[in-house]
């Protein structure tokens, strides 16, 4: 249990202790180095590491072909690196976190208070999801990210980063609605926007329909996680605090 601890004391004795500019410099620091030490050096941890175990030996000696018909070619390209460079699953479970835990970072170092960040991401996102779902960790680092320089990066930017994150994990495509709704453009430029991102989301579903059959399958088929004893009190651990934000955003802000 020690060092699931560090992952919640070591950011809470920051945020108590330290003020904002030591927080956002030297705490982030040490969050960036212990946290990616401690969920990417982890051996045998989480229930998907047999999963990665056979595809860092599947994914390098499959053909070229294969792996781009079959989707998320950026993890692919990982693993072939891993496996060039001798590390294995281990190598993809430290860049899957050091990716993971920038992104965190990244959002961190753009609010009011980072220590609060880091500790609102340990429970759920860096235990049950770093710590289990490599590819999952490493589009959502890419995607956090974008989001800690969203309004520094150019709309391009932005959706460059969001294609990229596609490439470890499909999930990642949803955030170009996001950034179709949220561009500052004329009501029919931006549903104009958003048909665009329609057919692009459109395309890599039915180009990589292999991939996305088997998400619908174990998300939802028989047996799936959605219908798992428990499935919407976790979905609803994000969901229902995201519907009270967007309610009250406005007041948030003022």
């Amino acid at each position: 249990m020690y060092p699931y601890f560090i992952l919640i004391g070591l950011p809470a004795f920051f945020g108590l202790f330290t003020n904002r500019q030591t927080q956002g410099g030297i705490g982030l620091l040490f969050v960036l180095v212990i946290f990616t030490g401690l969920i990417g050096l982890r051996y045998d941890i989480g229930p998907d590491w047999f999963a990665y175990t056979m595809q860092a030996e599947r994914l390098p000696v499959m053909p070229f072909g294969e792996l781009v018909a079959q989707g998320e070619f950026g993890w692919s390209l990982v693993a072939i690196i891993c496996d060039q460079l001798g590390l294995g699953v281990q190598g993809l479970a430290f860049i899957s976190a050091l990716v993971f835990v920038a992104g965190v970072v990244a959002v961190a170092r753009s609010v009011e208070e980072p220590m609060l960040a880091v500790i609102a991401a340990v429970p759920y996102l860096s235990i049950a999801v770093a710590m289990s779902g490599m590819r999952q960790a490493t589009a959502m680092g890419i995607i956090f990210i974008a989001v800690g320089f969203w309004y520094r990066l150019p709309l391009w930017g932005r959706i460059a980063l969001i294609l990229f994150a596609s490439t470890f994990h499909f999930t990642a495509l949803a955030l170009l609605f996001v950034v179709a709704l949220e561009a500052d453009l004329k009501p029919i430029a931006k549903g104009a926007a958003a048909a665009a991102v329609f057919v692009i989301v459109l395309y890599f579903v039915t180009v990589t329909d292999f991939r996305i059959d088997r998400y619908a399958e174990n998300y939802f088929g028989e047996g799936g996680a959605a219908n798992a004893e428990g499935a919407f009190l976790h979905v609803a651990l994000t969901g229902v605090p995201c519907i009270v934000y967007f309610m009250f955003r406005g007041r948030w802000i003022e």
